[in-house]
């Protein structure tokens, strides 16, 4: 099945794809009944301004559609990247199916969240780092860093929070610069200064906003972590360590800038696993950002492994995981209601 995959780009794409309908069309059936009260975002405001316009039933057909084009855009993102920074060795499209397989399970959750609005900037923020590699004297790149990922925690605040990320993928990508520091604060305020100017003319209350925004970053987001959730994603986490060290053994005969890139993805796993040990608030949602460094390296080993039994049989297990403990949990929530 490898072999035939990798060969075949356009069936890949249209594999992808259908997984993706399948996985997001499934969970918005087996849940449709359940209560959804509003779409809730970063900014109280927000949440507000969505809440009111869309009834329940938009609400769901809207997670369920923008998830769909969220996931896929994301994916299909990951892996222009990884083609056009060699981050990957051979052009394949694995990281957007094994994107879209991780962020499966945060559906076991819920089907919709605005992380994933701040994965879409974050992404476009990394690609925005990258590119800045061959930039002479200083780079102002990264004040479109800042300005992204601040914009981005308008719609999932926590992702402000990857702050020490931008500062480190400065320090990895080029030779450090005080500036460039400069340049990372500098884009953050710029975007919170337009947002409580607008605040201000329209005669909201920031105080009222900040304390807001700050009980919602301290109120302990609750998991749900059911045994056969607790087992698929272990099982997802040992062969994470065992792709890990395949990209390991590659790292080492690498070029410098395939180096640096590692380096960057490896930094940004760490900052989201920080994020969700640290912040109250930060829950599985975080599954579409730590997803975006995992899918790469599930990738590197997938596309350069043997196409035998053996890693066919991990692969299919590997995208069957998800979906299944979903099927098996939401069934078993059901019969339980009746």
């Amino acid at each position: 099945m490898l072999k035939f995959l990798r060969k075949n780009h356009q069936l890949f794409i249209l594999f992808i794809i259908f997984y993706c309908l399948i996985s997001v069309i499934s969970v918005y059936i087996i849940t449709y009944y359940r209560p959804v009260l509003k779409l809730q975002f970063g900014l109280p405001i927000l949440s507000d301004l969505f809440g009111n316009i869309l009834s329940s039933n938009g609400v769901k057909l809207f997670s369920l559609v923008f998830t769909i084009i969220s996931l896929l855009f994301i994916g299909f993102y990951i892996v222009r990247i990884s083609v056009n920074y060699i981050i990957i060795q051979y052009r394949t499209q694995f990281p957007a199916i094994f994107y879209i397989s991780i962020c499966s399970f945060v559906f076991f959750q819920e089907l919709f969240s605005p992380a994933i609005i701040g994965a879409i900037f974050l992404l476009i923020t990394v690609n925005r780092l990258i590119s800045s590699i061959d930039d002479q004297d200083y780079s102002f790149k990264y004040i479109d860093a800042g300005i992204l990922v601040a914009i981005g925690s308008f719609f999932y605040f926590n992702l402000i929070f990857f702050f020490p990320f931008l500062l480190i993928s400065q320090v990895i990508l080029r030779k450090f610069n005080v500036r460039e520091f400069l340049f990372i604060i500098v884009g953050i305020m710029i975007s919170f200064l337009y947002l409580f100017s607008m605040f201000f003319l329209f005669n909201q209350s920031i105080p009222e906003i900040i304390r807001r925004i700050y009980n919602q970053i301290v109120l302990k987001n609750e998991i749900i972590l059911s045994p056969i959730f607790l087992y698929g994603l272990t099982a997802y986490l040992v062969f994470l360590i065992f792709a890990s060290f395949f990209a390991i053994r590659k790292y080492t005969s690498a070029k410098i800038q395939s180096r640096k890139l590692y380096q960057l993805l490896l930094y940004l796993f760490l900052n989201a696993l920080a994020v969700f040990i640290f912040i109250p608030s930060a829950g599985s949602e975080l599954f579409y950002i730590i997803a975006i460094p995992s899918s790469v390296l599930f990738s590197i080993y997938f596309s350069e492994c043997r196409g035998n039994l053996i890693n066919d049989f991990i692969f299919i297990l590997l995208l069957l995981t998800p979906i299944g403990i979903l099927f098996i949990n939401n069934w078993f929530h059901y019969w339980l209601i009746l």
